[in-house]
C-alpha cells in the first residue's frame, strides 16, 4: 500500500509542478498520459463483474473518458479550421440509428456505443492538444519528457513485479510453478505492452528533433520501453515492438541521425538477448495460441449471419456465447477487427477504421519529406505492422483505455500530417548558428 500512496503523491506533485512551469498544455498532456496509459480508473459504480469486450456491462464514468470529453468540447469551441475528427460524424449517425432501430439498445450496447464515442473524442483531443507539439519546439520537448516519465513509471512497476515485490500476473506451469507476466500499473500484461507500443509511436519522431534534450529524452524512452514490453510476455507485442524499431531505422533518410540508426537496433539486440529465455518460455506455455482458431471460425460464421449491421456494440460474448460454450466462458474472438465487424457490422467497421486507413494513406504520401511531418509519417508506417499484428491476435486494442489511447495517438499523428511543407524564412540560421540551435 505504501508504494501506491507514494506513486499517488508523486503524481500529484508532478502534475502541480507541470502546471506551474508549463501551464495548461503541460498539465493537460500529463493528465492524458496519466489517465490513458498509467492509471485508468472508473469513477462511478461497477457491479464488480468483469465484462470481456469493448466496454463494461453498463455505461460508466472513467477518469480518461471524462478528460477526453472535456478536451473534445474544447476542440469544438476553439478549433478554427476543419477538425479531422469530423470524419467520424457518419459513424456517430450510424451508431444512433443502429442503437435506436437495429440493435437491442440495452445497457450493454449503450456502454459499447459510449466507448466508441469516447474513442472519437480521444481522436479530437489528441489532434487538438498536440497540434503545435512538433518535434522542434518547447511543447515537443515537454511532451518527450512526459512520455519518458510514463515509460519510467511502467518500468518501475514492471521491475518490482518481476522480482515479486508487488503482485504481477502468473501463468501456472504443469510443475506447479509459473511464468511471471508484469502488468505495470495496469490491470493486464497485454494492455501494458499495447500502451508502450503506442507510446513508442509518439516518441519515435521526437528522436529526430533539432533539440538535444528532446532527442535524448525520447531515445531513452524508446529504449527503456523495450524492457517492460519484454517482461509482459506478450508475443505479438514483443515482435511488433522489435519490428517497429527495425523498420524505423531502415526508413530513416541518409541525413538523419546515425546515432538513432545504430542505437535502436543495438538496444533491440541487448534486450532480446537478456530476455530470450523468458520469451521462449512464453511460447512453450502456449505454443498453438490456445483456442484462437476455433474462436476465429465462430466469429466468421457470426459475421456471415449478420454482415452489414452486426449484433450490437459490446454484445459479442452475450450473444455468441449462447451457442458457443468457449465464447460463453468469457472469451471473445482474439481479433479486434473481426470483433468490431461482428458487433457493429461491415458498415460500422468501415466508418470506424476508415479515418485510420486515410491517415495511413497520408503517411505514405508524406514519408519522403525531410521535415518533422515526414518523421511522423515514417513513425506511423513503421508502427502500423505492429499495430495490425497486435490487433489481429487479440481483442484488447478495441477495449477501454487502450482503444482510447490508440485513437488519441492516431489523432495526434493525423494532425501532424496535415502540416504544410516547411519553407525556410529569410531569418533562417545556417552554419555554426544552426548547429548551436540544434544543441539548444
Amino acid at each position: 500500500m505504501g508504494i501506491y500512496i507514494s506513486v499517488a503523491v508523486a503524481a500529484v506533485a508532478l502534475f502541480l509542478a507541470t502546471w506551474k512551469r508549463f501551464g495548461s498544455f503541460g498539465a493537460a498532456c500529463a493528465l492524458c498520459l496519466f489517465t490513458l496509459a498509467a492509471f485508468p480508473r472508473q469513477l462511478t459504480g461497477s457491479n464488480g463483474l468483469p465484462h470481456p469486450g469493448l466496454s463494461t456491462a453498463e455505461p460508466e464514468l472513467t477518469n480518461f473518458g471524462l478528460l477526453m470529453a472535456v478536451l473534445a468540447v474544447c476542440c469544438l469551441l476553439t478549433e478554427k479550421s476543419r477538425p479531422s475528427f469530423l470524419a467520424f460524424v457518419p459513424l456517430g449517425i450510424y451508431l444512433l440509428v443502429s442503437t435506436s432501430f437495429l440493435w437491442a439498445g440495452n445497457l450493454e450496447q449503450l456502454a459499447g456505443v459510449q466507448q466508441l464515442l469516447l474513442a472519437v473524442c480521444a481522436w479530437a483531443a489528441g489532434a487538438w492538444l498536440l497540434r503545435d507539439a512538433g518535434t522542434h519546439g518547447r511543447q515537443g520537448r515537454l511532451f518527450s519528457f512526459l512520455l519518458l516519465i510514463l515509460v519510467l513509471v511502467q518500468l518501475s512497476y514492471a521491475v518490482l513485479q518481476f522480482f515479486g515485490i508487488i503482485g504481477g500476473n502468473i501463468i501456472p506451469n504443469e510443475d506447479g510453478g509459473g511464468l511471471t507476466r508484469v502488468s505495470g500499473s495496469l490491470s493486464n500484461a497485454n494492455n501494458l505492452g499495447k500502451v508502450l507500443v503506442l507510446a513508442t509511436l509518439l516518441l519515435l519522431p521526437l528522436t529526430l528533433s533539432n533539440n538535444l534534450w528532446t532527442r535524448r529524452a525520447s531515445l531513452c524512452g524508446v529504449l527503456l520501453a523495450l524492457i517492460p514490453i519484454a517482461l509482459t510476455g506478450g508475443r505479438a507485442v514483443a515482435i511488433g515492438a522489435v519490428l517497429t524499431l527495425l523498420v524505423w531505422a531502415l526508413m530513416l533518410p541518409g541525413k538523419k541521425s546515425w546515432s538513432t540508426k545504430i542505437l535502436l537496433p543495438l538496444g533491440v539486440s541487448v534486450v532480446g538477448t537478456l530476455f530470450a529465455a523468458s520469451f521462449v518460455a512464453r511460447f512453450q506455455e502456449d505454443p498453438t495460441g490456445g483456442s484462437r482458431s476455433g474462436l476465429t471460425q465462430v466469429a466468421l460464421e457470426q459475421i456471415a449471419a449478420n454482415p452489414l449491421f452486426g449484433i450490437g456494440a459490446n454484445s459479442y460474448v452475450s450473444v455468441v456465447g449462447t451457442f458457443d460454450p468457449v465464447t460463453g466462458s468469457g472469451l471473445p474472438v482474439h481479433n479486434s477487427f473481426l470483433l468490431m465487424t461482428a458487433e457493429i457490422g461491415l458498415v460500422g467497421a468501415v466508418l470506424l477504421f476508415g479515418p485510420l486507413a486515410a491517415t495511413l494513406v497520408h503517411a505514405v504520401r508524406h514519408h519522403r519529406r525531410t521535415d518533422y511531418v515526414g518523421d511522423y509519417a515514417r513513425a506511423l508506417l513503421a508502427s502500423t505492422p505492429a499495430i495490425i499484428l497486435i490487433a489481429a491476435t487479440g481483442w484488447g486494442m478495441t477495449s477501454g483505455h487502450v482503444m482510447t489511447f490508440w485513437f488519441f495517438t492516431m489523432g495526434a499523428v493525423a494532425q501532424q500530417l496535415k502540416r504544410p511543407v516547411e519553407q525556410p524564412s529569410q531569418g533562417t540560421l545556417t552554419g555554426p548558428a544552426n548547429a548551436a540551435l540544434r544543441n539548444y
